[in-house]
């Protein structure tokens, strides 16, 4: 299962060019791409993308961490852009997105030392995973926290699975520390009666749909207001940890 709170810990500090001239899709995928990164900026071809690299670095004389970029595209095309993009930064993390009538295109890609490429259309999963590969697996990002910040006060452990208030570790039951622990899991998605339940049986623990309401309503008091939403008919979802904190 993927840790969407630990790839918000991998994400939330850098930056990603995002290059597609497909209009819906471009507006899609940034609103994804926006609920994990600091920074996005967009661009609609490779000419656009490549002035927007340029000038990214000028102003902050630091590259972006992350380009994502479509093949086909007008004035210039993705291996073009990765051409470029090479020459100015030889170590530049690139996930390609690439329908199934380009892949005569990726043997030069990988020639050229892309980092990920995903089959379009795009699957929101194989997005999610191609991101935690190049987050997680890269070594310039591996020295970022795994903390997850609740608000201000409120830290998330991910490696011990512990809160802390203003670094005084706050104590849970056995049922509230396996609650939270499947909300971070499932972090930014709705987690469902059915998903709590077939977690705690991995872990050897019994509850059941009345006792979730019954410890999730013990659980919130512990946590920052409003953290826990509940769906009704459907489950629960621990609310994006960007909307509840400027850090």
């Amino acid at each position: 299962m993927l840790d969407f709170a630990e790839l918000y810990t991998l994400t939330r500090n850098l930056s990603v060019l995002l290059v597609e001239d497909h209009e819906e899709i471009l507006q899609t995928t940034a609103e994804i791409l926006e609920n994990y990164f600091n920074s996005i900026d967009i661009a609609h071809n490779g000419v656009e993308a490549l002035e927007l690299y340029i000038q990214y670095h000028e102003k902050g004389g630091k590259f972006y961490d992350l380009i994502i970029t479509d093949i086909e595209m007008p004035l210039k095309n993705g291996v073009e852009l990765v051409k470029d993009i090479k020459s100015l930064h030889q170590t530049q993390q690139i996930i390609v997105l690439s329908a199934h009538d380009e892949s005569h295109y990726l043997l030069d890609l990988i020639n050229l030392g892309i980092s990920y490429y995903i089959p379009k259309p795009i699957e929101m999963e194989s997005l999610y995973q191609a991101l935690y590969r190049v987050t997680h697996d890269d070594g310039c990002f591996q020295n970022q926290t795994r903390k997850c910040f609740l608000d201000d006060d409120f830290v998330y452990d991910l490696s011990k699975k512990r809160l802390f208030y203003q670094d005084r570790e706050i104590k849970f039951t056995k049922h509230e520390s396996l609650l939270l622990d499947i909300l971070m899991q499932k972090f930014d998605q709705v987690c469902s009666t059915e998903d709590i339940i077939t977690y705690f049986d991995s872990m050897n623990v019994h509850i059941t749909a009345e006792n979730i309401r019954y410890h999730i309503s013990k659980l919130r008091k512990k946590l920052p207001p409003d953290t826990i939403e509940s769906l009704y008919a459907v489950g629960y979802k621990l609310k994006p940890v960007r909307q509840l904190s400027k850090v």
